[in-house]
């Protein structure tokens, strides 16, 4: 990651998330890794599920997330986001386009 200030070309180098949280670790701010994570799953779907299908999505989620990086359900956040066809394009053409209702 790169932001604005002195360096090379007025630019400085800031390290991404992972190795900002591989540093703490190092050097021993964080001793828990579960606690001081937060796992976040955003899944972004066209409308049209229900409310039990997105129930359900969010419990298998948290529970195989869990279960796969060893961190408790209670860390794990769900983001659900419909996106309208008109705000999505896929192979250069609006979803609208493609896919008509």
């Amino acid at each position: 990651m790169v932001k604005a200030g002195k360096g090379i070309n007025n630019l400085q180098y800031a390290p991404s998330p992972p190795e900002r949280l591989y540093q703490r670790l190092r050097s021993g701010l964080i001793v828990n890794l579960d606690e001081n994570t937060m796992p976040i799953i955003r899944v972004e779907i066209l409308p049209g599920r229900t409310i039990e299908q997105k129930r359900e999505l969010v419990d298998v989620l948290t529970r195989e997330t869990a279960r796969i990086a060893g961190c408790s359900e209670a860390s794990i956040y769900v983001v659900i986001e419909d996106v309208k066809k008109e705000n999505w394009g896929v192979g250069g053409e609006l979803c609208s386009d493609k896919f008509p209702d």
